[in-house]
């Protein structure tokens, strides 16, 4: 299982646009085969930053969506809107309630 986890950044006046721009793909990934959680969150501190939290069954399942047309309409949607970005891919092998 892989978890992402990171944020993207925006102009604070930006980030409802960005949400909503958002808002397609992350409905097309949630049905992805292999997508356990996608989600964006606005941050309640930091005005520029949108939260990311993904969890993928596999490196395949990640490929694919990586791969998606969702994902490459998205990128181009984004780009004028995201001013950073900062992801990390979190390898887990094992897990536990807490």
């Amino acid at each position: 299982m892989l978890i992402i986890a990171g944020t993207l950044h925006a102009d604070p006046d930006d980030r409802d646009e960005l949400m909503s721009r958002a808002q397609p793909m992350i409905k097309a990934s949630r049905r992805e085969g292999g997508c356990r959680d996608y989600t964006f969150t606005l941050d309640g501190h930091d005005p520029s930053a949108i939260r990311l939290f993904e969890v993928w069954d596999s490196e395949q399942a990640l490929a694919a969506h990586a791969a998606s047309d969702h994902m490459a309409h998205w990128l181009l949607q984004s780009k004028d809107l995201v001013t950073g970005r900062s992801l990390t891919v979190y390898t887990v092998t094992d897990q536990r309630p807490l």
